[in-house]
């Protein structure tokens, strides 16, 4: 099924990517100096990111696959509170998106 949506004209639209960094601003996304951002998608309406080890100097474990932190839309609503509404929508590329918006 397939919805269209009038959205405000404050609306914001954030990729993935975006949300995760702005996670990481304000305090949902901990990484250690030694930890990067990998991966980021999202699954069953659930934003999962891969966190990796960054450590040059031992290329045994330098991009390795620490962890994998996940947040659902009421989590990210606790870090991002910008706007009233968050939901997951895709944009006409048919990527995955978090449409924020006011009422």
């Amino acid at each position: 099924m397939k919805i269209t949506l009038n959205l405000p004209d404050d609306a914001t639209i954030l990729s993935p990517r975006e949300v995760a960094e702005q996670l990481r601003i304000y305090g949902g996304l901990l990484l250690d100096d030694n930890e990067r951002v990998g991966d980021i998608r999202l699954e069953y309406g659930d934003l999962e990111i891969d966190i990796h080890i960054s450590e040059p100097e031992d290329p045994r474990i330098d991009g390795h696959l620490d962890r994998t932190e996940t947040f659902d839309i009421s989590k990210i609503c606790t870090y991002l509170t910008a706007a009233d509404y968050y939901a997951w929508g895709q944009d006409e590329d048919g990527d995955d998106v978090l449409v924020c918006f006011n009422y």
